[in-house]
């Protein structure tokens, strides 16, 4: 699990999935903040209680999914203010999924909304990130910016969730935004077919937990598996092919699975590589996509395919 949690007053953590001791977090209580120095005003404040879950979410941010609760308190010193808990899933560096549970606390008002740091759990609580939230159009949701980990801010939207509604700690994955408006619009992976074709082999390759331990290999894969992007993987070769329309044809071994997926529509810009990911063969339907960066013999991206994230080393054996 991810290092960056929620302190014990925001976020309640509860244990699930039975033998495998599976973590799930859910935003709990929000009071036993004090008052912060500067207050929003009601005016401002009022609007942004609620409780939220993510839709959508820039590349960058590296955020499958999320939740949040911002609510105002009120302990009777002062005027109320806004705090608030806010749940991340996110992909770590080998594409596992990591829970990060944060606190929003103190927020203030900026031009067009309010903002708050990203706050770790403990006693010593250091700032992780901001979230900037834009005061809302109406009563159905929120979009801002959210920057953490050093990395550039990220654009978020947030849809409000009704009184009786719940994702029971388990929010569905987020459409993921694109950085930027200029996509790659050359056909092919490269200015020639000669530049790209051929066969790739994985270079990252994870050891497969089920052949290191078989007795137990059903509940390794399991607690590896738990959200996408949670089982590493052990192989994996892709062949590309040019002609009116590359392809390529992908297998790849995570979990003691092998899945196959083939990319269409390939194109490129710089070194910029993307493709749409199909299931079943080339004419199947798109179940997700690629995209990744080239340098030399090397491809590296990330695939995204029926709700499974794969961060993937690539290199052209020609």
């Amino acid at each position: 699990m991810s290092g960056r949690r929620l302190a014990p007053l925001v976020v309640l953590l509860a244990l699930a999935a039975g033998a495998v001791g599976v973590a799930r977090a859910t935003t709990g209580n929000t009071a036993g903040f004090p008052p912060p120095k500067q207050v929003v005003p009601a005016e401002i404040a009022d609007p942004f209680e609620g409780r939220y879950v993510v839709t959508e979410v820039g590349r960058g941010a590296n955020v499958r999914s999320g939740e949040m609760k911002i609510e105002l308190s009120d302990n009777g010193k002062g005027p109320a203010f806004l705090v608030g808990g806010l749940q991340l899933y996110e992909y770590g560096s080998a594409g596992q999924l990591e829970i990060g549970l944060f606190s929003l606390y103190p927020f203030s008002a900026v031009s067009g909304g309010v903002s708050a740091p990203l706050l770790s759990q403990g006693v010593l609580q250091t700032t992780l990130g901001q979230l900037k939230l834009l005061s809302p159009r109406d009563e159905t949701g929120l979009r801002g910016e959210l920057s953490q980990h050093g990395s550039p801010p990220a654009p978020i939207v947030f849809k409000r969730l009704g009184e009786n509604q719940s994702v029971n700690g388990s929010p569905p994955p987020a459409k993921q935004l694109k950085e930027t408006d200029e996509e790659p619009d050359a056909p092919g992976w490269g200015a020639s077919a000669a530049e790209y074709e051929g066969e790739y082999e994985l270079t990252d390759a994870a050891p497969d937990p089920a052949k290191e331990a078989a007795i137990l290999a059903p509940v390794i894969v399991v607690a590896q598996g738990f959200g996408p992007g949670g089982v590493p993987v052990s192989g994996g070769t892709m062949t590309v092919s040019g002609g009116d329309s590359p392809s390529a044809e992908l297998i790849l071994e995570a979990g003691g699975v092998s899945s196959t997926y083939f990319l269409t529509d390939l194109a490129w810009r710089g070194d910029q590589r993307v493709a749409k990911v199909r299931g079943g063969s080339s004419s199947g339907p798109v179940v997700g996509s690629f995209e990744g960066r080239q340098s030399g013999d090397a491809l590296k991206g990330t695939l995204e395919a029926e709700g499974v994230r794969y961060d993937l080393s690539f290199a052209h054996r020609g």
